[in-house]
């Protein structure tokens, strides 16, 4: 999703997490953009980014001279997720867009598509963990046939026809 994004816009693009983790990078490297969090002190940065995570608000800046990048919420499940960065040097019809900008549709637009691919990611690794979970608690309990529990095992990953050691580790809260 990120290289279609950065071929249709000739651009940039990093998704990154709300931590500053990128997540994905596509197309040429605009340098700085990003900027990495520890270089996020401007104030002007810091009302942008704002409006992005508490409005969830797109919005467009100048990080150096002779460059522009959008930075657009990627909100999952009604919960923002990530942040969808894109960049590339100015152009004059760009740097004369007033208000609106010519390609904030399209940004926005994939920014869903992101969402989308954010989502099935996170369901397949809840998926995982449950179905591991499961496993182990079969595992653990002797419940379930061991040719079950075999195929279960080689379908995550796991071989359990090798040894393996278990370890259980009390809750020091006491909690069940």
């Amino acid at each position: 999703v990120l290289d279609a994004l950065a071929g249709a816009l000739g651009a940039a693009v990093t998704l990154e997490a709300l931590d500053g983790t990128v997540l994905g990078r596509a197309g040429t490297q605009a340098s700085g953009v990003p900027p990495p969090p520890g270089a996020r002190s401007g104030r002007a940065l810091a009302r942008a980014l704002s409006r992005v995570d508490d409005d969830r608000a797109a919005v467009r800046l100048r990080p150096a001279r002779g460059q522009r990048a959008w930075v657009v919420p990627v909100a999952v499940a009604d919960e923002l997720a990530a942040r969808l960065w894109v960049s590339r040097p100015d152009s004059t019809t760009d740097a004369d867009a007033g208000p609106e900008w010519p390609d904030r549709p399209v940004i926005e637009r994939f920014s869903l598509l992101v969402a989308l691919e954010l989502l099935k990611r996170r369901r397949a690794a809840e998926t995982e963990l449950r179905l591991t979970r499961d496993l182990a608690v079969e595992l653990v309990s002797g419940t379930g046939d061991e040719r079950s529990l075999l195929d279960r095992a080689r379908a995550l990953g796991h071989d359990l026809t090798r040894p393996h050691t278990v370890v259980l580790v009390p809750d020091p809260a006491g909690a069940a």
